[in-house]
C-alpha cells in the first residue's frame, strides 16, 4: 500500500547538533543486481532528515547527520519496485531505526526491492462485451484503504496498485451507465459473501475478472382508451422504502409505440406510476388506482425482471364553459377584433385560437387578436376558443363566439 511517507527534508540540521556521522549501503533487486536512481529517504530526530538517490552501482549516503535514531526508507515508484523501510518493511507497515553515534560511520544499510504489487483484472457483461468505466473498488483488510478506486478502460481492463501485503476484497460497480448489478469478486451479491484475494509481498495477481449482470428491470405499456397514444405521458418509478413510504427513484418517457422499459433499478420492491400530462389523461397508479397507497407492488430481484406491468389511461372530464367567449366592437376593415376567453369551471387554462370567416378556416389566423384585411369585407367573423387545463386532470373544452355582422367597409 503506497502511505504517503511523512518526511520533512531538512535543507540544513540543526545548528547545535554535531552533523558529522553517516548511513551508507547500496539497493539491490531481488537478482542480486543494483538498482539506480533509487529515493533513499533518511528521517532522524525532530523530524528532520535527509533524502538521497542510489548512484549506478546502487550505492547511497546520507552524510552530514547528528547522533540520534533514524528511520531509513527506499522508494523507486517510476520502476515498478515496492516502497520499502529498511529490513524489509513494507512501508506503513513498520520499520527498524538505525541507532547513529556522533562522527559515526553506519554502513550496510542493504535493501532488496521487490517488485511491487498490483491486482489486474478484466469486467465483461453477460454477453462477454467489456464493460467501459466501471468502478473497481477495494477493501485492505489489515488497515485503511487510502487508494481512490479504479475504472476499467476501453477494453475492461484494470489495474489497482501498487498495493501491501495482505487480505483484500474487490468491489464491481456501475457508477455511471447504471445498467449493471453490483458484485464482489467472486460473483458475489454482497463483501460479506466475497471471496478474499491474498498478496504476498512482491507478487501481483491477475485474472480478477468479473462479469457483470445486467440490473433488472420493469417494462410494459401505456394506452389510452381505446388503444390511443398517450402523447407526454411518463411512467414514474417509486421504490417502498419502509411499510407506506415511498421514494422516487427514476422516471421514463414513452417510446413511440407506448411502450416503456425502466433498466438500472436495484432489486426491492417498487409502485409505478403513470402519469398522464395535464389536460388529457387521468394520472394513475399500477394495477387501475388513484393514489399511490392503494397501488399494486412490483417485485424484481436480481435476476428476474418485471414485464408486463400495462396501463390503460381513461380520459379525464373536459374543462366546463361557464360563459361563452365573445368578440367585442364592430366588424370593420382596417380595425383589429380581439376576443374574450370565456369563463370556464377551473383556473389556470392555456387558450388558442382559430379565426373563421363564414365558418372557414382563416389561415394563420391562430393569434386572440384578428386584423381585418379587405378580403374579409362583408364576411361574418368567429373564433373557437380552445381552452387546456395546465395543472389538473381535465381534457380540453372548446367554445365557439357568435357571428360577428358582416366586416364593414373602412371608414374614410
Amino acid at each position: 500500500m503506497l502511505l504517503a511517507y511523512a518526511l520533512i527534508v531538512a535543507s540544513a540540521l540543526p545548528a547545535e547538533a554535531a552533523a558529522s556521522a553517516s548511513i551508507s549501503g547500496v539497493v539491490t533487486d531481488r537478482d542480486g543486481q543494483p538498482i539506480p536512481g533509487v529515493t533513499v529517504a533518511v528521517k532522524g530526530p525532530g523530524g528532520s532528515g535527509i533524502e538521497t538517490s542510489t548512484d549506478e552501482e546502487g550505492r547511497f549516503v546520507a552524510e552530514g547527520l547528528p547522533a540520534g535514531s533514524y528511520t531509513v526508507c527506499f522508494w523507486a515508484d517510476a520502476q515498478g519496485l515496492m516502497r520499502e523501510c529498511w529490513r524489509d518493511y513494507e512501508m506503513g507497515k513498520g520499520f527498524t531505526p538505525v541507532e547513529v553515534t556522533d562522527g559515526e560511520l553506519v554502513t550496510g544499510i542493504d535493501e532488496m526491492l521487490l517488485p511491487a504489487s498490483y491486482l489486474r483484472g478484466k469486467v465483461t457483461d453477460s454477453r462477454g462485451a467489456p464493460v467501459e468505466g466501471a468502478l473497481v473498488g477495494y477493501t485492505w483488510h489489515e488497515g485503511p484503504s487510502p487508494m481512490e478506486p479504479t475504472l476499467t478502460a476501453a477494453d475492461g481492463s484494470f489495474e489497482i496498485g501498487p498495493v501491501s501485503s495482505g487480505e483484500y476484497t474487490l468491489q464491481f460497480s456501475d457508477a455511471w451507465s447504471k445498467r449493471y448489478a453490483t458484485e464482489w469478486w467472486d460473483n458475489a451479491p454482497t463483501e460479506a459473501a466475497a471471496s478474499r484475494i491474498q498478496v504476498v509481498r512482491g507478487e501481483s495477481i491477475d485474472g480478477l475478472d468479473a462479469v457483470l449482470d445486467d440490473l433488472p428491470h420493469i417494462s410494459g405499456w401505456v394506452k389510452g382508451a381505446g388503444g390511443a397514444s398517450v402523447q407526454g405521458a411518463l411512467v414514474r418509478v417509486f421504490r417502498v422504502a419502509a411499510p407506506g413510504v415511498f421514494s422516487e427513484v427514476d422516471s421514463s418517457p414513452l417510446a413511440a409505440d407506448g411502450s416503456y422499459d425502466v433498466g438500472g433499478l436495484q432489486p426491492g420492491t417498487y409502485r409505478l406510476a403513470f402519469d398522464a400530462a395535464p389536460g388529457m389523461y387521468r394520472t394513475e397508479y399500477w394495477n387501475d388506482v388513484r393514489e399511490i397507497d392503494s397501488a399494486r407492488d412490483v417485485v424484481i430481484t436480481r435476476t428476474t425482471p418485471a414485464t408486463g406491468v400495462d396501463a390503460v389511461l381513461s380520459l379525464a372530464p373536459p374543462v366546463q364553459l361557464n360563459r361563452r367567449p365573445t368578440i367585442p366592437g364592430r366588424a370593420r376593415v382596417g380595425e383589429r377584433l380581439t376576443a374574450t376567453t370565456g369563463t370556464w369551471d377551473v383556473r389556470l387554462l392555456r387558450f388558442t385560437y382559430q379565426w373563421r370567416a363564414d365558418g372557414a378556416v382563416i389561415p394563420r389566423a391562430t393569434e386572440r387578436n384578428l386584423r381585418l384585411i379587405p378580403r374579409l369585407r362583408g364576411k361574418r367573423i368567429s373564433v373557437r376558443v380552445k381552452a387546456t387545463a395546465t395543472a389538473h386532470e381535465r381534457s380540453p373544452g372548446l367554445a365557439v363566439t357568435r357571428r360577428t355582422q358582416p366586416v364593414a367597409p373602412a371608414s374614410h
